[in-house]
């Protein structure tokens, strides 16, 4: 489980519950860069700064702790995919050529 703790006086602190997790806050962007070499065929993109997104629900962990809450989100540890780990496992001829195969 993760336990987040709001940044203020104790005292102002409203007290403690339980949520879901918000997700992702940030917003990811990316844009193609200036390219120097126009004989080449390869493109360059960048990562641009990602922007903060304001959580979805009022019953988010992030919602709840911007109010002042202690928030306890409970979680799994597991997130592997077992049926893609499977599938890239059994297709080793597909791999990358620079990808070394084990």
């Amino acid at each position: 489980m993760t336990v987040s703790f709001p940044r203020i006086p104790p005292s102002e602190i409203k007290g403690v519950t339980f949520a879901e997790r918000a997700g992702m806050l940030l917003d990811f962007d990316f844009a193609k860069a200036i390219q120097q070499n126009s004989s080449s065929n390869q493109e360059v993109w960048q990562m641009l700064l990602p922007k903060r997104l304001d959580p979805v629900s009022a019953e988010s962990d992030a919602a709840l702790y911007a109010q002042g809450w202690v928030v306890v989100v409970p979680m799994v540890a597991d997130e592997l995919d077992t049926k893609l780990l499977s599938d890239l496992k059994s297709k080793p001829a597909q791999w990358p050529s620079w990808l070394p195969k084990k």
